[in-house]
């Protein structure tokens, strides 16, 4: 009475204490079913063939003593008993999965791909090897059942997965999805991710350390389905390049971190702001810079007080390069009424695959390029607002005066190249040689639009929005319509159209991508986004 056991079903493993009780037959165990684990064990699915009723009361177990790395875990997060029941289940995966390809198979259950671990074999091992392997998949049920239920283990495993370098972490996050889909616990994995990569440990404005994490980073991110792995990407490429900056681990002054986002999806600001600790609403073009020429995956992380900068090119893709999501990813988002059911559920199966892969693979996801030096006020001074268009960015560089500084930051950011843009450099370099005074009192191509008396404010409203707001917006097949100047109000009403007209993250792109520059127009105090149509479309679609 009261040893902790490993219970088998066809359907699942989990471990339970002994109760005894002469009420209860030997041969008969009983189990509450008010315990969420207790169901881990059962198929709701499966019913009596003459009465349709499920089988949940009448679910064959097996019930065995813990081995010693079971005992070991039930315990407490021990890092070797998991290091080896890890390397036992790893081993065994790679004998049936050579490469990550052939597991892809298996992981689609493509028809002849060998089943992982099936339940009947670890409910009834026959040889040493089934005993072992079910052995090690009853001390992950272990791990798992008590990082969910009891939140002091939780936070002792935190401390042991943070832990994991090198051939011990690429183990257990390579065999970390598949078992815990084989468990039913598949909604731990974001949570072990989490606690994998560590946090970043942030100081707020009143000195205080507070953590950003993958967990937080994820959520603010999921409300689209193609952000949810952009939300993971991004924040380990932030963390990345903030240990490079500041070193690894140490404390990060919120207020020193600002980024140039050159990812190619107007709203992939969430993430950026949630490190930063700023509302999407509040997030001025001084700390989130939207500039494509730094490459359409590309983020670069600047601290502003040192002036220093690392870029971190997504080279893996921020919607990923794999054929199979994206192929998924056409019938399910860009053809809805074509996607079948189990379409639907592959789609969201792949992108959990996919952010299991990106944080195993980790740095095998980028290309780094820093710390180097970037006067970071004169480039938020002079290319807050840029034409996004390569040609147009380049003659712009031309009137906005860089210093020799910015220049060779541009060209360490790589929006310079010193082959092929030779010819720009050069001409930039000497300006400045000429005339370095010219600086001082420099007039951008965006403060030459917005401060041109010869134009009307509407005017300059509407060549903002052709020239610096949808190019952004149509890199994800979006577009912007402007609706409505009021000129006695300073009010400007627009409204999305294409991608962005039902996107949930639409509002994060107004306050980042679409309010900045119009509000920098004088004249222009309010702008609002509506979804309604105009008066004279309701008209039109009526007549007809």
């Amino acid at each position: 009475a009261g040893d902790p056991v490993r219970i088998t079903s066809h359907h699942g493993a989990i471990i339970g204490c002994v109760s005894l009780n002469e009420h209860v037959t030997v041969e008969y165990p009983f189990l509450d079913f008010v315990p969420g684990e207790a169901n881990r064990l059962t198929d709701y699915l499966d019913s009596d063939r003459f009465t349709n009723q499920s089988l949940l009361k009448r679910t064959p177990i097996r019930i065995e003593p813990l081995s010693m790395a079971e005992t070991h875990l039930w315990q407490q997060p021990h890092l070797e008993s998991l290091n080896a029941v890890v390397a036992i289940l790893f081993g065994h995966f790679r004998s049936c999965y050579p490469t990550d390809d052939v597991a892809d198979t298996f992981a689609r259950g493509d028809a002849d791909t060998m089943d992982w671990l099936p339940l009947v074999t670890l409910r009834q091992p026959e040889t040493s090897t089934e005993r072992q392997l079910a052995e090690a998949v009853g001390a992950m049920a272990t791990f798992f059942q008590r990082y969910v239920d009891d939140s002091v283990y939780q936070a002792a495993a935190a401390g042991v997965l943070g832990s994991l370098k090198g051939g011990e972490r690429d183990r257990f996050l390579t065999i970390l999805l598949p078992v815990l889909r084989k468990l039913d616990y598949h909604t731990l994995m974001i949570a072990i991710l989490n606690d994998v990569v560590g946090p970043i440990r942030l100081l707020d404005e009143a000195g205080n350390e507070v953590h950003a994490t993958l967990k937080e980073a994820h959520k603010s991110a999921v409300i689209e389905i193609k952000e949810e792995v952009v939300g993971v990407q991004l924040f380990l490429a932030i963390k990345h390049a903030l240990d490079l900056l500041y070193g690894e681990g140490n404390r990060v002054p919120r207020e020193d971190i600002a980024i140039i986002s050159g990812i190619r999806i107007p709203c992939s600001g969430d993430v950026p702001a949630y490190v930063m600790g700023i509302s999407p609403a509040d997030l001025t073009a001084y700390r989130l810079v939207h500039c494509t020429q730094t490459g359409r995956d590309a983020i670069t992380v600047i601290a502003r007080k040192s002036n220093r900068a690392v870029k971190v090119d997504i080279v893996t893709g921020v919607l990923p390069y794999d054929r199979e999501l994206l192929g998924l990813r056409n019938r399910v988002i860009m053809k809805k009424q074509a996607a079948t059911r189990s379409e639907h559920r592959r789609f969201f199966d792949r992108l959990v695959e996919l952010i299991a892969m990106f944080v195993r693979v980790d740095m095998g996801n980028f290309r780094v390029v820093g710390p180097f030096p970037l006067p970071w006020t004169e480039f938020a001074d002079k290319l807050s607002f840029m034409p996004w268009r390569k040609q147009l960015f380049q003659e712009a560089l031309l009137h906005a005066h860089p210093s020799n500084d910015l220049v060779q930051g541009l060209i360490g950011l790589e929006l310079l190249d010193p082959k092929s843009d030779q010819a720009l450099i050069n001409e930039l370099l000497l300006k400045e040689t000429l005339d370095p005074s010219s600086n001082s009192g420099f007039t951008d191509p965006f403060s030459m639009l917005i401060n041109d008396p010869n134009r009307s404010t509407a005017t300059k409203v509407r060549e903002v929005i052709d020239r610096y707001i949808i190019p952004v917006l149509e890199n994800d097949g979006g577009r912007i319509e402007l609706l409505n100047f009021d000129e006695s109000l300073g009010e400007v009403t627009v409204r999305f159209l294409g991608s962005c007209a039902n996107c949930p993250s639409s509002l994060l792109s107004v306050e980042t991508i679409v309010k900045p520059p119009l509000l920098n127009i004088p004249g222009v105090h309010h702008v609002i986004h509506r979804t309604y149509v105009r008066p004279k479309e309701v008209a039109a679609s009526v007549g007809q």
